[in-house]
């Protein structure tokens, strides 16, 4: 019979140990892991609040400027036309600095555009059947008129309608001219001595208005 010197361990004892030795390593590995992902979780969360505050102050910054704007060309159009409510004169404003923003078209040129055309008569109607407030030709922009989903000539009564076809108008003629005064004068029909005239009248209201501070 063999007696095991004190000390010694088995094979199995040794296995034993080596298994419990290496799940130990995987347990602390594991606790390892788990403590760097909670800092790499809070660093990242608080990276994400940081980047969160940023966005909001953006956010904060635009939404000042575009209602400084705003309010500018409701104060210009309240000028042009002291009897006009400003709660409508407001409502202009607002889509006219949108579609500008939309089209890149100078707010100038479309407030003074719209003095000239309709004095900021939402239900301005001309004898050749010209619409609203920048006085648009259903019948010539059918197909357009359509696709920006006003279907029939009384939809140019709504404010954004009208000054969004408008501009949208407006932005084609610009594009395709060597001038503003060009692009005017296309606008209204063709160039001649009376829509020279046409666009002589927008440009000195625009130049007297950034005389004045205006933008």
């Amino acid at each position: 019979m063999k007696f095991r010197r004190t000390g010694e361990a088995t094979v199995e004892e040794y296995i034993l140990l080596v298994l419990l030795s290496f799940l130990i390593g995987m347990f602390m590995s594991r606790v390892v892991v788990l403590e760097c992902s909670k800092a790499a979780l809070s660093v990242c969360k608080e990276r994400l609040i940081t980047q969160e505050e940023l966005i909001v102050g953006l956010l904060a910054e635009l939404d000042a400027t575009k209602t400084e704007a705003i309010m500018d060309i409701r104060d210009r159009i309240i000028q042009l036309q002291p009897k006009l409510d400003p709660s409508i004169a407001y409502r202009i404003a607002v889509s006219i600095e949108s579609n500008c923003e939309k089209y890149n078209i100078p707010s100038s040129l479309v407030i003074h555009l719209i003095s000239r055309e309709s004095s900021f008569n939402v239900f301005s109607k001309s004898n050749k059947e010209c619409m609203g407030l920048m006085q648009v030709r259903f019948p010539v922009h059918r197909k357009m008129l359509k696709e920006m989903g006003i279907s029939n000539v009384y939809s140019l009564y709504h404010i954004d309608n009208n000054i969004s076809a408008g501009c949208r108008i407006l932005s084609d003629r610009l594009s395709k001219s060597k001038s503003v005064s060009g692009a005017l004068q296309k606008y209204v029909g063709a160039k001649n001595k009376k829509t020279k005239q046409y666009a002589n009248d927008i440009l000195g209201m625009m130049r007297e208005y950034k005389q004045g501070g205006g933008k």
